[in-house]
């Protein structure tokens, strides 16, 4: 551990988890797995519900068959709001697919708005930068706001065909110029759909019991959350015993943050596992910022001041990375700095805020690495069928990994029949040391084992403990070549 964990540049070839000092852990799908298929109907129906209800949308915006479910609502894609088009873009910004609504576009549509099948280099330049934040352009990155991308798609639907006063299209379903007011009118159609969004995850509304998707969770959360495994408990432990430091930072609220962490360990105390938890974080500008940190008064039920190096056994709110990382190495001894991983599910949240940081070095969650790896259980790459204690402990979207308009995730064959690396799978390699399927996996190896990083710069690598099965096969038959 000699390189200090502030060194922004330290990229290694290879890394263990002891050459971590601190792990910390995201909490909605990192360290708690939801039962996607479930909870993804619940998000969708939580905002359709709203869109419905408060923003006078027809009934029909709320109807979710599984096909639709399973098959369209997909990690990685933009939604372009000046021609209302969900797009799937390469790492070089290429249109590899499009829908308008959650109908398929051809090629010659794609070309009317943009020639040559590129997307504009300054907006494209910018989404693969942040991932967020773009007037134009935005990015469906996380679990939570896939399924808002699916309630988008239905309201594009039903602009178009006329059932609510179109604000993308025109009265052919295309876009109908380029226009300041009229593009004022179609990011209108996005910003209403994110009020749903905001409405529905309100943290505000857990204690409230308003809404559908915080009541639904309160009254069955083992309906949508897994339990961690007695392995990864069992892990957690040892590597804190080992004279290490894990922590949880979450924008969840405490009320719904412990709610989740009582399904997902069982009831058991956080304490056993965790050393600290940050709550109600305020991610991506937690990574950047300097909020202070207030820590919560468990029998008062409120929030008080705090000052000085967080401490053990607390949860606090609010907060910085800085101060934390400046706790951490005060807990560790305080004669040495330390290096921090940090495991996400979000791009915008978690990966490219905690990469920029230079603070703490991203471990992507992205369950698709697996799930997209099932569909392909006798591919060259693995040999056959695995043994079934090394089969990847996930189910979830297993069955649809390569169904409907969008296939993979991380590549797409491009117009010119060449195979494609996404936007997504580009800054995942280029943001974070390794990429996961979950945290479970880290019981599959010894806390010494070595990984190849992304920045090895091998084949295949970075990508933990298998490259998704789209890799693999691709790969397979360009030796064959």
């Amino acid at each position: 551990m000699s390189q200090p964990n502030g060194d922004a540049k330290w990229r290694p070839a290879d890394v263990s988890w002891n050459d971590f000092d601190a792990l910390g852990f995201d909490l909605d799908h990192t360290l708690a797995r939801y039962k996607l298929p479930a909870q993804s109907k619940l998000c969708f129906k939580s905002i359709s519900r709203y869109m419905h209800e408060s923003d006078n949308w027809p009934a029909s915006v709320q109807e979710l068959d599984d096909p639709f479910a399973t098959d369209f609502m997909r990690r990685g894609l933009v939604f372009d709001t000046e021609t209302c088009l969900l797009l799937k873009l390469s790492h070089s910004g290429e249109i590899l697919r499009a829908c308008r609504g959650t109908k398929p576009v051809t090629k010659e549509e794609i070309v009317q708005h943009f020639p040559g099948l590129q997307y504009p280099e300054d907006r494209f330049s910018f989404i693969r930068t942040h991932c967020t934040g773009h007037a134009t352009v935005k990015m469906m990155d996380n679990n939570f706001y896939t399924p808002a991308m699916g309630v988008l798609a239905r309201l594009v639907d039903l602009g178009a065909a006329g059932s609510e006063a179109s604000e993308c299209t025109g009265d052919e379903g295309k876009s109908t110029g380029q226009g300041a007011g009229e593009r004022t009118g179609q990011t209108g159609l996005y910003e209403r759909m994110l009020k749903g969004a905001m409405d529905s995850f309100n943290p505000a509304h857990y204690k409230q019991r308003k809404g559908y998707y915080f009541p639904e969770m309160e009254d069955r959360p083992m309906e949508y959350i897994y339990p961690v495994s007695s392995e990864l408990k069992a892990w957690l432990a040892a590597y804190r015993a080992s004279g290490r430091v894990t922590f949880l930072v979450t924008n969840s609220h405490v009320d719904y943050a412990l709610l989740v962490l009582n399904t997902c360990l069982g009831g058991d105390n956080w304490r056993q596992y965790l050393d600290f938890l940050v709550c109600a974080a305020m991610k991506p500008v937690f990574f950047s910022g300097d909020r202070p940190f207030t820590r919560w008064d468990e029998e008062r039920l409120e929030a008080v001041p705090h000052s000085g190096d967080l401490q053990r056994g607390c949860i606090y709110l609010h907060g910085n990375a800085a101060q934390l990382h400046s706790s951490l190495r005060a807990m560790l001894g305080g004669t040495r700095d330390v290096r921090s991983a940090f495991f996400g599910d979000s791009l915008s949240s978690d990966v490219i805020p905690a990469a920029q940081s230079g603070i703490f070095h991203p471990v992507a969650v992205i369950e698709e690495v697996h799930t997209e790896y099932v569909q392909q259980p006798h591919s060259p790459h693995t040999g056959g069928e695995e043994p079934a204690n090394k089969k990847p402990k996930t189910d979830a979207f297993a069955h649809y990994a390569f169904a409907g308009p969008w296939g993979s995730v991380f590549t797409c064959t491009s117009q010119s029949g060449a195979n494609e690396k996404t936007l997504l799978t580009h800054v995942l390699e280029t943001n974070c040391l390794l990429t996961i399927p979950t945290v479970e996996v880290l019981t599959e190896t010894s806390p010494d084992h070595k990984m190849k990083t992304f920045a090895s710069g091998e084949t295949l690598a970075g990508y933990f403990p298998r490259p998704p099965a789209v890799f693999t096969v691709q790969h397979s038959v360009q030796e064959l070549n």
